[in-house]
């Protein structure tokens, strides 16, 4: 009877711990659905936020044309993050959400009593700290080792893919305000042309860990010849809008390659 017993009590350890096992695993598999999906959120609050950055630079540079896209972007960064909070609780005990929320209602509500020069800094602030945001949640959702089916680490997406949409994002910011006021001088192109690098040097890396289709590559060597030619050299006479567009062009090749992978 002792012997039964032994046996029938390893029995019931064994079919526990494997009922925990898969138990465990459900839960973390759900916990990483939860922070993929996440990610794709957190990106088109980066990617609006990013926005409005360069059409409100212009707007105080003088492009008063963007007011309305400036407002229609303020309504949908308000909505997402109110729905992020409303869908998620680790949003709204996590002080990190709470400062990146309060920076936007402050900026977004404010930014027509800014400089060109700290309306651009404190969106560079605001957007660092998303990326640090995202960071966290990640971590949280058990997502910093996961590997993606083509055998990278899937935080090259937040660590390496979204800072090189950053450095284009800035450059579209800082030349949008440039053409708004139609003055480039020496300052500004130090600092478009450490853009210009850094957006060169970030997408190699990025493309040599996922790679890059023709169109893309395209697209973001016109960004860079455009700001080359249409703002530091001022030789064309393009608009606002149309540098805006593409940089935005640029921009959104990066982004979707970012989608894609997480769709895969």
């Amino acid at each position: 009877f002792l012997l039964e017993g032994l046996i029938l009590s390893t029995l019931v350890f064994v079919l526990l711990f494997i009922f925990w096992s898969m138990r465990r695993k459900r839960i973390l598999k759900q916990q990483q659905l939860v922070g993929v999906e996440l990610l794709k959120q957190l990106r088109f609050i980066m990617a609006d936020i990013q926005k409005h950055r360069g059409l409100s630079s212009a707007y105080i540079n003088g492009s008063h044309q963007v007011q309305q896209d400036i407002s229609q972007l303020k309504v949908r960064v308000d909505r997402a993050m109110t729905n992020m909070v409303k869908r998620h609780t680790w949003f709204s005990s996590n002080e990190r959400w709470k400062n990146v929320d309060q920076h936007w209602c402050n900026l977004s509500q404010g930014f027509k009593h800014h400089t060109a020069e700290n309306n651009l800094q404190q969106h560079n602030m605001l957007i660092k700290n998303i990326i640090f945001l995202i960071d966290d949640m990640a971590g949280f959702h058990s997502l910093l080792d996961v590997h993606t089916k083509q055998s990278f680490p899937l935080h090259v997406l937040w660590r390496e893919l979204l800072p090189s949409c950053e450095y284009m994002g800035q450059a579209r910011a800082l030349s949008a305000a440039t053409l708004a006021s139609d003055d480039c001088d020496s300052v500004v192109k130090i600092r478009l042309r450490f853009l210009i690098q850094k957006i060169e040097s970030s997408s190699a890396n990025v493309w040599h860990r996922i790679p890059a289709n023709k169109s893309q590559q395209d697209k973001v060597k016109k960004l860079i010849n455009s700001i080359n030619e249409d703002v530091i050299a001022m030789s064309g006479n393009i608009s606002v809008l149309d540098f805006f567009q593409i940089a935005t062009d640029a921009l959104d090749s990066m982004y979707e390659q970012y989608d894609a992978v997480l769709s895969s």
